[in-house]
């Protein structure tokens, strides 16, 4: 399994701890939690592209991933072309956002999903204790390497998850979307 570099996780996990305390202090929690009152790290979005979860977004922020996607592009005012984000459409509930926002906001079950299982790693005394993440067989190509088709206009692309496991026996649910 590759591992997310301690000082990077340490980052992140600084925006996930003041990301979930100040809702908490809210609550009336606060003399449970640190007393934070402002957000310290604003990368975050930089950051969750480094997590290899086989979006590629590590590989180039214009594929697209938990930290979202981006275009290069050369804003008004700026002397070189700059990664910025880019548009994207997601639905929820029938309802269609269009926003630069809706690349991270895709992914931010499973990036929560995600962090959680990470926490959970760190207080397990046993390997067995916490849950890992599937092992996905997508055509019969199992791991998190890109997978390139080629297809002309309005062809259909048939893609297969059989084979996908859990290391933990939980069921695995599969999704897709058009970009």
């Amino acid at each position: 399994m590759n591992t997310l570099p301690s000082h990077l996780f340490r980052m992140i996990l600084t925006v996930v701890v003041v990301s979930i305390t100040v809702p908490m202090q809210a609550a009336g929690q606060k003399n449970q939690l640190p007393n934070i009152v402002f957000i310290m790290e604003g990368d975050t979005p930089a950051f969750l592209n480094l997590i290899d979860n086989g979006l590629a977004g590590e590989i180039s922020p214009s594929h697209g991933g938990w930290g979202g996607r981006y275009k290069l592009r050369k804003p008004a005012g700026e002397p070189r072309p700059i990664w910025t984000n880019s548009p994207d459409t997601l639905t929820v509930d029938g309802k269609s956002y269009t926003s630069p926002h809706a690349t991270v906001w895709r992914w931010r079950e499973a990036y929560q999903n995600d962090f959680a299982g990470r926490m959970d790693w760190c207080i397990a005394g046993n390997r067995p204790d916490a849950n890992h993440h599937p092992v996905a067989v997508v055509n019969g190509a199992e791991g998190k390497s890109i997978i390139a088709m080629t297809a002309s206009p309005g062809q259909t692309l048939t893609l297969s998850a059989a084979g996908s496991s859990d290391p933990d026996g939980n069921k695995i649910l599969t999704d897709g979307f058009n970009t």
